[in-house]
């Protein structure tokens, strides 16, 4: 049995078991790479479409804090006044948390501030920067199995 779990700030987004070829596994490595380029890929799209990608557009900027913006930081959409949050998430820089071993992989940012805008406060609306749709899950989930058939194929177990 092989369990596959994707957690954001205590959150489950994926939790799934693979019986089928998961007990001899032992590095997940490559596997894990594949599933960096879909996130990195996802977060582009999440920011681009300000939230839409995910489960809902962001909640707009107050009137006060739009106008203050527009003034110091013309054209900038939400979540990108500095664009530190979203380059972390769409690549490599050094708040890109990418953490892999053997049997597991973490993946994210180390922004200190994305944990307010992915849960919200009493002061500001949360803007789920990482939203995984039930496709994204589903294609994460299809990525782990082809990659499991193909080392039972390797060694002879199909």
């Amino acid at each position: 049995m092989l369990d596959i779990t994707f957690e954001v700030a205590g959150d489950v987004q994926i939790a799934r078991s693979l019986s089928r070829f998961g007990e001899g596994v032992k590095d997940m490595r490559p596997v894990f790479e594949e599933i960096a380029k879909l996130f990195f890929s996802i977060e582009r799209r999440q920011f681009d479409s300000e939230g839409s990608y995910g489960s809902g557009r962001w909640a707009p900027l107050s009137p006060t804090y739009a106008d203050w913006k527009e003034r110091n930081f013309p054209g900038q959409p939400i979540l990108q006044r500095s664009r530190r949050l979203m380059s972390s998430l769409i690549g490599v820089t050094s708040d890109t948390v990418k953490e892999t071993s053997p049997m597991s992989f973490r993946i994210g940012t180390s922004v200190p501030y994305a944990i307010y805008h992915q849960e919200g406060t009493g002061r500001m609306p949360m803007r789920k920067v990482i939203d995984l749709t039930e496709s994204d899950k589903r294609e994460w989930t299809k990525v782990v199995q082809r990659w499991l058939v193909d080392i039972a194929k390797k060694a002879g177990l199909r």
